[in-house]
């Protein structure tokens, strides 16, 4: 008989081990009885990929963006800036804030966007009669478009996003001046500033490409672009202001009445969808 007992020792020890994988192998693909430090097969992480991807695939409606910016006048309006004697192409900021109808491929945008265009520095000394008096001017030229689309913008699997818009709003033109005057007996300073505005109408196009998701499980998603974008805009007759500066100090404004005038824009940043 005692033959049979190292038998039978032999087989429960193949036994233990035969079912040990096996039941590793159940541990394995039950995800919901895990516990820290159990190990998985690809069935979880396959799920956590589909949840993902799902959560990709859900609208973003709101848009944020901020983008920098240049303004590159066109044909009589370039000629009037360079005839006063003022820098012809600004510089400057724009932000944007939108709706998207998605899943229908339709926006709704509005942007606010300022423009500079420089100016002049300028400094003189009078003779006084005990004192010399110091003349400092500096003049800026600002150009603030305020402007509303509609796009048609649809999303080409989540990553790039080409649209066209129609755009209408109106700009603002401002010419600035800052009179600094220095002597024995002080310092004083005045400013001046002179502004015109018009309606403005046009079309662009540009392009936007995803750069990153951010996901927050359960379901939260938001999405960061990059942002360019071409517009060609026209506007109603306006009258452009400049203060300009005689050799002997003194200051005045002239300003140049512009026809149909036109620009080109051109924006390059960063949107964030939520």
């Amino acid at each position: 008989m005692r033959p049979f007992i190292p038998t039978l020792a032999a087989t429960l020890i193949a036994g233990i081990l035969l079912a040990s994988p096996l039941s590793l192998r159940a541990q394995k693909t039950d995800p919901d009885d895990a516990r820290p430090g159990d190990i998985f097969d690809g069935d979880a992480q396959n799920m956590d990929a589909e949840i993902i991807e799902r959560i990709k695939q859900q609208p973003l409606n709101w848009h944020f963006g901020a983008s920098f910016m240049v303004s590159n006048p066109q044909d009589s309006l370039r000629r009037a800036l360079q005839r006063l004697e003022s820098p012809d192409v600004g510089y400057g900021f724009a932000i944007d804030v939108g709706y998207h109808f998605d899943p229908v491929p339709v926006a709704l945008i509005g942007e606010f966007a300022m423009n500079f265009y420089g100016g002049q520095y300028r400094e003189s000394i009078q003779p006084g009669p005990i004192f010399n008096d110091t003349l400092s001017y500096e003049t800026l030229n600002l150009q603030m478009p305020v402007t509303f689309s509609a796009r048609v913008q649809p999303s080409l699997l989540t990553w790039v996003h080409p649209y066209a818009e129609a755009i209408g709003g109106f700009m603002l033109f401002n010419s600035s001046l800052t009179v600094d005057r220095r002597s024995g007996s002080g310092e004083q300073s005045e400013s001046r500033n002179e502004s015109s505005a018009s309606w403005v109408y046009g079309v662009g196009a540009g392009l936007m490409v995803k750069t990153a998701d951010i996901i927050t499980l359960p379901s939260s998603l938001s999405r960061i672009l990059l942002d360019v974008r071409f517009r060609y805009l026209r506007s109603t007759d306006v009258e452009i202001p400049t203060i300009k500066l005689r050799d002997d100090g003194s200051y005045f404004v002239e300003s140049a009445a512009i026809p149909d005038p036109a620009f080109v824009l051109f924006n390059i940043g960063v949107a964030v969808q939520f």
